[in-house]
């Protein structure tokens, strides 16, 4: 019996070892999830975009437009105000390495001044590669996008390489359900039709620009394209999915008579 004993009491020795040890790596976990959470929060919290892309993987930015996620953070600050932590007791947080690579996962409830809010982030290497927030407060959050420079530059280089008769290039520049409806074809076909009356490109003013919110929210810009001897109208239209725009169509009238 005291043989039995003995062991069963290195037996509870053990596992309380093995608990105690399993309880550090929790902790550790925890604290390691929870500081990448509160880094990102707190650059949405300074809405200081390039803080927010800084913390990003470089191929995420390239699926983000940094007005888009502007307005995100506008509107995070505006329907849930800043973050105030994590709750400890709903948070949780896994490291794994794949083909050499630290693959970290965090997901629980955030506090913020005005609710919670579910949030989920996967970051490679400590660079985030996805995140997810959702809240009741953030339904149809993307109903504004003040700076729209970005769009009117892409719209204005897709006409000018149209009217320039680089038709390749300006087709790379859309979204690839408009380059299966929009052939480089019908376009040389345009300008064939178009250029002897109107004459050469002179220059592009905006002429008008409208958002709309909705789903997908869009963005349309109207132009007219200045020529050598007539005039042409021009609109281009933007759908965001996500965080980017996509250039998804474009008009062209010929000159009027």
């Amino acid at each position: 019996m005291k043989s039995f004993l003995a062991g069963c009491g290195a037996v509870v020795v053990l596992v309380g070892v093995v608990l105690g040890v399993l309880l550090v790596l929790l902790v550790l976990a925890f604290h390691r999830g929870a500081s990448e959470q509160e880094a990102f929060y707190r650059a949405v919290d300074s809405g200081n975009v390039d803080e927010v892309m800084a913390l990003l993987d470089a191929e995420l930015q390239q699926q983000i437009d940094a007005p888009v996620l502007a307005a995100w953070v506008k509107a995070m600050q505006a329907r849930l105000g800043k973050c105030k932590g994590l709750r400890a007791t709903d948070f949780n947080t896994s490291t794994q390495i794949r083909d050499g690579v630290k693959i970290t996962e965090s997901s629980g409830t955030v506090r913020f001044e005005q609710g919670d809010a579910q949030s989920a982030l996967v970051l490679r290497d400590g660079k985030i590669i996805q995140f997810n927030v959702q809240s009741d407060k953030l339904a149809d959050w993307f109903t504004e996008l003040s700076d729209t420079a970005l769009y009117e530059k892409q719209a204005e280089d897709c006409l000018t390489k149209i009217m320039t008769g680089k038709i390749d290039e300006a087709r790379a520049m859309m979204h690839e359900e408009l380059q299966k409806v929009l052939t480089a074809e019908q376009l040389q076909a345009f300008l064939d039709s178009a250029l002897p009356e109107s004459g050469a490109m002179k220059g592009l003013t905006l002429q008008s620009k409208e958002f709309r919110a909705g789903n997908p929210p869009e963005l349309e810009l109207k132009y007219q394209i200045e020529c050598e001897k007539k005039p042409m109208q021009a609109k281009i239209g933007f759908q965001f999915v996500d965080l980017k725009g996509h250039l998804v169509s474009v008009s062209i009238s010929p000159p009027e008579s």
